[in-house]
């Protein structure tokens, strides 16, 4: 049976039309109406049999045909919205615009959904990191979905890290409210942002305090350079093996916890290993496509 006819809306009820109308295209709801016009006239037979048994009112057919037409017929008509994937190979960066006026630029292995809907706009940053500059629509907030953390903003410039083991909002421009999920049972920590702070999300869902940052240094990745401002070598590696197939691998445990900084050109793992070997008194011990391993000279 055709799913038009198993909705058994009567095509006179013009306001269940009028309000389907306004949740799809005219052309899936005329269609709609076509398959209940074939079905009408059969259940015009069958009326004077149910209409012994039961007895309603012009307006409650018509809000019983409504409600039938929201509830039955929200399984094939009100599908929920696509998601559109984004996503980047290593060592790319690439800009995306969407569809409500707001860009993305989405760093190195990186990878986002998006869904839009009349009232929300929801993205997910799945991992990686990205920029977002957001086209104004105080009707539709633009919420960036990372980690246990939320970021809500109406018309801002800010990034969002989704790293294994650091996930930050950095504010550039405007004003976005951060989220955290460390209180199941109460308020989700809250925070909002002036520009130039930075906020991380620590791995129980709670927020840290909001600290001041570089932000000539923090919008360097979208350049092209990595700006290691004051990390362990640990944390800094991690950075930096994001944009190359090719790994560095400091053989020196007791170097991890060693703190540098710098500016590199992402994905130069040569540049950078020599730097690291010049700053610690290291030497590439071995070289093959995946790696470059570095330890202590003899």
């Amino acid at each position: 049976m055709d799913k038009g006819r198993k909705l058994g809306i009567d095509p006179r009820h013009e306001p269940v039309w009028d309000a389907l109308e306004g949740l799809r295209s005219s052309a899936v709801v005329a269609k709609a109406r076509a398959y209940a016009s074939q079905g009408h006239e059969g259940r015009v037979r069958k009326r004077g049999v149910w209409s012994n048994l039961l007895s309603f009112s012009p307006m409650s057919v018509a809000a019983v045909a409504a409600c039938l037409a929201l509830i039955v017929g929200a399984g094939w008509w009100l599908r929920a919205p696509d998601a559109l994937e984004y996503a980047t190979h290593i060592g790319e960066i690439r800009t995306e615009k969407l569809a409500d006026g707001s860009s993305i630029v989405l760093d190195t292995d990186t990878q986002i959904r998006v869904v839009f809907t009349g009232r929300a706009r929801q993205l997910t940053l799945v991992r990686g990191q990205a920029h977002f500059d957001v086209a104004h629509d105080a009707s539709r907030p633009f919420k960036v979905t990372f980690g246990k953390g939320t970021v809500t903003a109406i018309g801002t410039s800010f990034d969002v890290t989704a790293f294994a083991n650091s996930k930050t909002v950095t504010l550039l421009g405007g004003r976005v409210v951060v989220e955290g999920s460390a209180k199941p049972f109460a308020h989700a920590d809250q925070a909002m942002l002036s520009p130039g702070q930075r906020i991380a999300l620590a791995p129980d869902g709670g927020l840290t305090v909001p600290s001041t940052i570089d932000l000539e240094g923090a919008s360097s990745w979208r350049r092209g350079r990595i700006d290691l401002a004051n990390l362990t070598l640990s944390d800094a590696l991690a950075q930096v093996n994001r944009y190359s197939s090719t790994k560095i691998i400091v053989q020196e445990p007791s170097l991890s916890n060693r703190r540098l900084s710098g500016i590199f050109r992402a994905g130069d793992v040569d540049g950078i290993a020599a730097a690291l070997c010049a700053y610690f008194d290291l030497k590439v011990v071995q070289r093959t496509p995946e790696a470059i391993i570095i330890a202590k000279s003899s």
